[in-house]
C-alpha cells in the first residue's frame, strides 16, 4: 500500500498524476474532470487530500 498526502502551497489549484500505478480514474487525473483539484488553503492546513 502506498499512501501520500498532498498539501497545496502553490498559488493555483493542483492534482497528482501517477505514472506506473494502477489507480481508480477519480484518484488520478485532470483537475475538475476526473479528479477534484486540491485548493490552496487561505490559511487552513486542513485543505489537503490523502
Amino acid at each position: 500500500m502506498v499512501q501520500a498526502r498532498l498539501v497545496n502551497q502553490l498559488p493555483a489549484d493542483t492534482t497528482i498524476h501517477w505514472h506506473g500505478l494502477a489507480l481508480r480514474n477519480d484518484m488520478d487525473g485532470v483537475p475538475d474532470l476526473t479528479q477534484a483539484a486540491v485548493k490552496r488553503p487561505p490559511a487552513d492546513p486542513a485543505s489537503s487530500t490523502t
